[in-house]
């Protein structure tokens, strides 16, 4: 069986070949990576929105992120439950508060025991279905008084003073910590996540969020989470719900500038809004962007160095076959498919390269770094993409090769 003259140039010189694909991977693995953190960055954007029961989503209109919302009136989510198609509304409240690293022997021998980390502190109504977690519901019962709190277990242990220094546990229940310059006791942990603006979270219910916030809790929220009843089109009922809103703000006089007295979104809006402003509208969408298209110019650069090299070394072999009758349209299909075999050798090595470097980076970043089929076929269509674009400008090099010349 005749083997292909791609296969045959890529196979004669099988170290070179070794190497060319081993760039070529480093530059796919590269892309994998970038398009691994936009996406874990996306997921954790939205992480806890989609854990949080709700149709609708009451926030206040100068929301800036979601530790950093601002506040609306209590008095909007009465407003909003009183209306038929509510089945029920409640309130969240979300700050960022500080965490004072405990003394443990880990602490002590780091010498941070005592120094303050950033950590989201949520308070809820304990008897309130707020989580669409089993666990939160369960645990939320053991908060008792305001000076109990639940723990996130995706807390970075070792950096937060967790009492095996790994991870928060069981062996942390019944510690004494200090949140905000409160003294409060570890009851019971969860598994959640925080986000992008902290590495931990705890959950209070509003009495002890009361003592953390320094703000009115009693009468502001940080959210208004409403669940409507089913056959409820929740884009027609945001719209219903803030003209009701404009109105009541009117007859008040307390609308006279036209400012919305807080934004109602579904959540799918609550969703895009989230993703849109941290993968475009923040320097960490940004960067990971820039590092895509960087990965894949280097990846061209190396593609094409490899081709024009193969080509020139066999500048002659091509002149004899031209000389033989092959025409310009053969010899340039040979180039292309040698292009199209070292994307698919580097993305083959690249994807099982990448596949355990998301394992490693999303451990120990404490994030979560999922290899999708998205992401899969997203890199698989770049890789061959950028290797084609290194074979069609190798192909001038072509050009050289004249018959009249062999001689």
């Amino acid at each position: 069986m005749r083997m292909p003259l791609a296969v045959a140039n890529l196979t004669h010189g099988k170290w070179r070949t070794v190497v060319s694909t081993s760039g070529v991977a480093l530059a796919i693995v590269l892309v994998f990576m970038q398009l691994g953190f936009l996406g874990a960055v996306a997921g954790t954007a939205v992480q806890i929105y989609d854990r949080l029961q709700f149709d609708v989503l009451l926030r206040s209109p100068d929301y800036f992120h979601f530790c950093d919302p601002r506040d609306i009136p209590r008095a909007h989510l009465y407003r909003a439950a009183s209306m038929p198609e509510v089945t029920s509304v409640k309130p969240l409240q979300v700050t960022l508060a500080t965490w004072r690293i405990p003394q443990t022997p880990q602490t002590m021998a780091q010498q941070t025991a005592g120094e303050l980390r950033a950590i989201l502190a949520m308070g809820m109504d304990s008897g309130a279905n707020v989580f669409a977690l089993e666990e939160i519901r369960q645990q939320a019962s053991r908060l008792t008084s305001a000076e109990l709190l639940l723990i996130d277990r995706q807390t970075k242990g070792d950096d937060y003073g967790a009492a095996d220094g790994v991870s928060f546990g069981d062996p942390d229940i019944d510690r004494d910590v200090e949140v905000g310059d409160r003294r409060f006791r570890i009851a019971g942990h969860f598994a959640l996540g925080a986000g992008l603006a902290a590495n931990g979270s705890v959950l209070l219910s509003e009495s002890g969020y009361a003592r953390l916030y320094p703000g009115d809790a009693a009468s502001r929220v940080s959210f208004g989470l409403v669940e409507l009843a089913e056959g409820v089109d929740a884009d027609a009922f945001c719209a219903r719900l803030q003209e009701l809103l404009a109105r009541d703000g009117d007859s008040d006089g307390d609308l006279s500038d036209g400012a919305p007295p807080l934004a109602v979104l579904t959540r799918d809006q609550v969703r895009a809004w989230e993703t849109r402003r941290w993968l475009w509208h923040t320097p960490i969408g940004s960067i990971f962007v820039a590092g895509v298209v960087v990965a894949l110019v280097v990846g061209s650069v190396v593609v094409y160095m490899v081709l024009a090299n193969d080509v020139a070394k066999h500048l002659r072999e091509y002149a004899t076959l031209k000389a033989m009758g092959y025409s310009d349209g053969f010899l340039r299909g040979v180039v292309m498919q040698q292009a199209l075999i070292l994307a698919g050798l580097g993305y083959s090595v690249a994807l099982v390269i990448a596949e355990g470097l998301y394992r490693v980076v999303g451990h120990l970043a404490n994030i979560s770094m999922e290899m999708t089929w998205w992401i899969r076929g997203c890199v698989l269509v770049l890789s061959i993409g950028m290797c084609c674009v290194s074979g069609l400008a190798t192909l001038r090099k072509l050009g050289k090769a004249q018959p009249a010349e062999l001689f």
